[in-house]
């Protein structure tokens, strides 16, 4: 984008100091053109975010046991984390943490 200025126009006799006069020096717009889409881009993807995490439905408990589980500890700790809840485990075998 750079500078915005106004040039004489072609059939207008001016002299090369002539057109040095008309020249206005602006501000330079790209900085603040990509500060404000920026912006923009950024706030349309937090609410976009916000409103995938609250459609998502977790299940109340998560079977942990050491066979065959299907969940990583990474799963496990991310829905808790989405549910603003602590984990806590039971003295159930296999073991099992609800939300």
């Amino acid at each position: 984008m750079g500078r915005l200025y106004r040039r004489a126009w072609p059939w207008d006799e001016v002299s090369a100091e002539g057109e040095e006069e008309t020249k206005v020096d602006m501000i330079n717009v790209t900085p603040v053109f990509c500060i404000l889409v920026g912006g923009i881009l950024i706030s349309i993807l937090i609410l976009v975010a916000e409103h995938l995490v609250h459609e998502i439905k977790w299940d109340a408990s998560i079977d942990v046991s050491p066979r065959d589980s299907p969940h990583t500890l990474h799963e496990i700790l991310y829905s808790a984390t989405l549910e603003r809840n602590s984990l806590h485990a039971t003295p159930t075998t296999p073991r099992r943490y609800s939300f």
